[in-house]
């Protein structure tokens, strides 16, 4: 569900217009330098080198509205150890209502991120 989120903020972005498509190649870059500087601190200076810095500013992923803001909060807390859901499984992950409802926004949200990119037309 969170992952439908944050696709769902990337299929806006990158539809927005050329300039935001080509900036989210970019963060392919920025992730790449970001894992060469956590690399670079396990081993001896110069041991490997990084062939293009990369270039720009991360973008911040951001919920579109409120409802979906707590629905990334959940998700986040659901799908990470955290004292929520260690304490409170029963409630939490193991909870079939819960589930049913993170199930409708999954579907909820795929739909609406194939309708990014597809006019559909019912006949």
């Amino acid at each position: 569900m969170r992952s439908l989120i944050e696709l769902k903020f990337w299929a806006h972005f990158v539809s927005d217009s050329p300039a935001r498509a080509t900036q989210f190649i970019s963060e392919a870059e920025i992730d790449a330098s970001e894992l060469f500087d956590k690399l670079e601190k396990l081993v001896p200076a110069g041991t490997y080198q990084l062939g293009i810095p990369a270039k720009g500013k991360r973008v911040n992923v951001e919920a579109s509205d409120a409802e979906e803001a707590l629905l990334w909060k959940m998700c986040s807390k659901l799908i990470h150890p955290s004292s929520w859901v260690i304490n409170h499984t029963a409630d939490t992950s193991n909870n079939a209502y819960q589930r049913q409802v993170l199930a409708m926004y999954v579907l909820f949200y795929g739909w609406g991120i194939i309708r990014i990119f597809h006019t559909i037309v019912w006949e």
